[in-house]
């Protein structure tokens, strides 16, 4: 795996947002979640959208996983699942990962479990009811954090403190929030930054562009 120098610079320079400014990205979390839960919804009860929605959003997935070296028998964590869990999946599928798939609705666990099940990977998935704030991170090689999980800087704090040394973090987040997340990698001396990468993919590209981050424990 390959760093960047001035790692530091890869993340958008600090700025006050303001009450107004925190208020419209919240607002626009709440609208993005929303956005991509129907998608994931959609997705679990239509094989044709499944299918579009792994070629578009899967190849992205891929690429990154690829680029940041995940290779083969890795433990990975992805935390906020979501109804249509297709991070557990290609990770399953392409790299014969063991992948926890965790999310704090009870409801999004039932259709995701049932997804694994109608793709066969029990054995390689599991889907637990659980909250990223709070989850044991002590044996996992790779976390990852969904653009959908909420609170960020929380699960990222859990992840700091008691994952495992040499754990890669990747951290995927909304372009327009990348400076919120900042000042939570920032103030961490056990953290590097490695590389991050920008995804828009087809046919979302004018919808909600993100960004992933790859972090490590040192």
């Amino acid at each position: 795996m390959s760093k960047t120098s001035n790692q530091t610079q890869l993340l958008y320079p600090n700025k006050k947002l303001g009450i107004f400014g925190y208020f419209g990205l919240y607002l626009i979390r709440i609208l993005t979640n929303f956005f991509w839960n129907i998608v994931d919804i959609l997705s679990f009860k239509s094989q044709k959208i499944a299918a579009q929605y792994s070629i578009s959003i899967g190849k992205e997935y891929l690429s990154e996983y690829k680029s940041l070296g995940i290779s083969q028998g890795k433990k990975i964590l992805h935390i906020g699942c979501g109804p249509y869990p297709l991070t557990e999946v290609s990770l399953a599928q392409q790299f014969d990962a063991q992948v926890v798939g965790i999310d704090k609705n009870k409801n999004i666990i039932k259709m995701a479990q049932e997804v694994v099940n109608n793709n066969f990977l029990q054995d390689k998935i599991s889907i637990k009811y659980a909250n990223g704030i709070d989850y044991s991170m002590e044996n996992f090689d790779v976390i990852i954090i969904s653009s959908c999980a909420f609170p960020k800087n929380k699960i990222l704090e859990n992840i700091i403190h008691h994952a495992k040394k040499g754990c890669i973090i990747i951290l995927r987040e909304l372009d327009i929030a990348m400076d919120d997340i900042k000042s939570t990698i920032n103030k961490h001396k056990n953290i590097e930054i490695i590389k991050q990468s920008h995804h828009h993919p087809l046919p979302f590209v004018l919808v909600i562009p993100w960004t992933s981050i790859c972090l490590q424990i040192k």
